[in-house]
């Protein structure tokens, strides 16, 4: 997805609610800057006052500048990350409280963004059980994992990651054990 589907998309969720500190909202007004400028919206009309934190219902545009900051003191990228998961936990937790007609019409502006193999059958079926996935428990994480990587020390910008620790953590995460077991199973007679 481009920026304009992003801002369409997360519209379209109502919004998301996000706890913003003042080093968040400072960096974020000059993303806030740069995502209106691409998508044709008024900038002005969306910056966050710098003197105002606290909780906040940010808009498409907002949200998209949200999700852009990434250089506040020692979050780096992995800040940036975990604030477009924030962003995307936000958008579940308003899907949760749609009606079907809603979540339809959430689907209507979702998919022409986006691009799949899955047939329209396919998709509708899913659309169907949207409100039961959504019941779901949900776990916000990411690869890497704490405490399985470094970062380059000789002047380059590079991450140094243990990647069997990581898969080992992917498959306990994702999997349930008989799961993990025939995942396993298969690859060991691949071998």
């Amino acid at each position: 997805v481009n920026y304009h589907d992003v801002v369409k998309i997360i519209d379209a969720a109502g919004g998301v609610k996000v706890e913003l500190v003042e080093e968040e909202i400072e960096y974020m007004n000059d993303k806030i800057e740069a995502v209106a400028k691409t998508v044709g919206a008024d900038w002005m009309g969306n910056k966050i006052p710098l003197d105002h934190t606290g909780t906040y219902k940010l808009n498409g545009v907002q949200a998209a500048g949200y999700m852009r900051v990434r250089v506040l003191e020692g979050d780096g990228d992995l800040g940036r990350t975990s604030r477009i998961r924030t962003i995307l936990m936000g958008m579940k937790d308003n899907l949760r409280k749609m009606n079907l007609v809603q979540l339809g019409n959430f689907a209507n502006v979702v998919l022409p963004c986006i691009t799949t193999d899955m047939g329209q059958d396919d998709i509708a079926g899913h659309l169907v059980k949207l409100s039961k996935y959504l019941k779901y428990d949900f776990i916000s994480n990411r690869i890497p994992a704490d405490d399985t990587f470094y970062y380059s020390t000789d002047g380059h910008a590079y991450t140094m990651v243990d990647f069997e620790i990581n898969r080992e953590y992917f498959l306990n995460i994702v999997y349930t054990e008989q799961q993990k077991a025939n995942i396993l199973a298969s690859e060991a007679a691949e071998d």
